[in-house]
């Protein structure tokens, strides 16, 4: 019997460890360290933009130039992204109950948005008017592409749990996943908005 396990673990694939129950599985304090892990990662995240919103003040102040398109690339992302925010958890909490295909549904609902926002984005970042040498016109690239990213990080991870759980390695007793694509997807939602008001708003 322990001749054939040996000879089972030589012959395991690397993606036979990721469909393992104890791997799929967490405790409750791999799931607190998990949690904590994901808190400490959107804190650390979140200083790139407090920089981009303190570099906006220094280069260019309180200025929007008058011939912006506030809807491309400003309101319309915006909304695509906060919409998503309840969505996100409601998946979560279909999650809970035991509702797989209402997580997969609510998740799908974020990807479509997650396009929606990268496609708008992308439209700003390529029909801007303006010179992107200027003040104004530097910090705004950089935030729009800076924001370009993450969408499209948080688009694939919102992705990556809808994949997973048709492929049966997510369940109520396996939140972490879900919760974590929700929290990137809210973190991203909120620090675009801030970028939103700082270079269209205040």
């Amino acid at each position: 019997m322990a001749r054939s396990e040996v000879k089972q673990s030589l012959n395991a694939q690397p993606w036979d460890a990721i469909r393992h129950p104890a791997v799929a599985e967490l405790t409750r304090r791999e799931l607190r360290l998990g949690r904590f892990g994901v808190t400490l990662f959107v804190i650390s995240q979140a200083i790139p933009y407090f920089v981009l919103v303190n570099v906006r003040w220094m280069l260019a102040g309180s200025y929007v130039p008058p011939g912006i398109n506030h809807w491309i690339g400003g309101l319309l992302p915006t909304i695509f992204l906060v919409i998503g925010i309840p969505f996100a958890w409601f998946g979560v909490r279909a999650n809970l109950r035991g509702q797989k295909s209402g997580l997969q549904g609510w998740f799908t609902v974020n990807v479509v948005l997650g396009v929606a926002a990268v496609v708008t984005l992308l439209v700003a970042l390529s029909t801007y008017p303006l010179g992107t040498l200027s003040h104004y016109g530097s910090i705004y690239v950089t935030c729009l592409g800076v924001a370009v990213f993450y969408t499209i990080i948080s688009t694939i991870v919102m992705l990556g749990v809808i994949f997973r759980c048709a492929a049966g390695l997510i369940s109520a007793r396996t939140p972490f996943g879900p919760e974590s694509a929700a929290v990137t997807w809210t973190f991203n939602a909120i620090a675009w908005f801030a970028l939103y008001m700082a270079l269209y708003v205040i």
